[in-house]
């Protein structure tokens, strides 16, 4: 059973490292609107505010995962 389960996870781990820059451009557009609704469109609180910057962070971080895996 787990040799199945690894198996799978090494499809699923191909399947998406050929779709990554498609993830990552949908990524950099996501923030990118976010960012402008929330600061050009005056959606301003300041709990709205605090998640868009941390969902930034996080999508930076993982976006630089693969460049120090090794």
């Amino acid at each position: 059973m787990a040799s199945l389960l690894g198996l799978g996870g090494a499809a699923l781990q191909v399947f998406f490292e050929s779709a990554r820059p498609y993830l990552l451009a949908f990524t950099v557009l996501s923030l990118g609107y976010s960012f402008y609704a929330v600061y050009r469109r005056r959606f301003r609180s300041r709990p709205t505010i605090v998640r868009l910057w941390i969902t930034a962070a996080i999508a930076v971080i993982l976006t630089l995962v693969p460049l120090f895996r090794d």
